[in-house]
């Protein structure tokens, strides 16, 4: 019967590293993809131009909204990566474990 290895061992860490790493990474570029595909910076406010009933001259107000931008998406995956080298990190020595029958 094959044995599992225990959640604590450095395998399974360094599994888990990289299943978090890449659910961050795609969840990244689907948040920054939803909202607009931005290559600009990051915005806090939309610019949204505006025309004057009576004068019809055209004006700029601003409307607070969160756009990610490209400096979003290049956080989101350089923390992915990381994430996913922090099990360079974790010994991978092979432990034994002692069981009595």
């Amino acid at each position: 019967m094959p044995q599992s290895q225990p959640i604590t061992s450095p395998k399974s860490f360094a599994k888990m590293f990289y299943i978090f790493a890449s659910i961050l990474a795609f969840a990244t570029v689907v948040f920054w993809g939803v909202k607009g595909f931005n290559t600009g910076w990051t915005k806090t406010q939309i610019a949204l131009i505006q025309k004057d009933e009576i004068t019809e001259i055209d004006f700029i107000t601003y409307q607070d909204a969160f756009v990610p931008g490209i400096d979003f998406l290049l956080g989101g995956i350089a923390s992915a990566i990381a994430t996913s080298a922090l099990t360079f990190f974790v010994s991978r020595k092979k432990s034994y474990t002692s069981s009595k029958k």
